[in-house]
């Protein structure tokens, strides 16, 4: 399943539009956000795109790592 489908299922949605800005608790968002997602069955390399597209506009860059 493709990470732009994943988008249209109301839960995942829900988790990513939740991602803060810069300063507000973005790298506690990933994690917490990351176990959510865990629980969909989700690969871990979908995840991280899902994330990292969630995360690309909270006002700072994300180090791969």
């Amino acid at each position: 399943m493709s990470a732009t489908s994943l988008t249209s299922n109301p839960a995942i949605r829900a988790i990513l539009e939740s991602c803060p800005i810069a300063g507000e608790g973005v790298n506690l968002w990933l994690f917490r956000a990351a176990r959510k997602l865990h629980r969909f069955k989700l690969e871990p390399s979908v995840i991280e795109e899902l994330l990292e597209e969630a995360a690309a506009d909270c006002g700072r860059g994300l180090k791969p790592d």
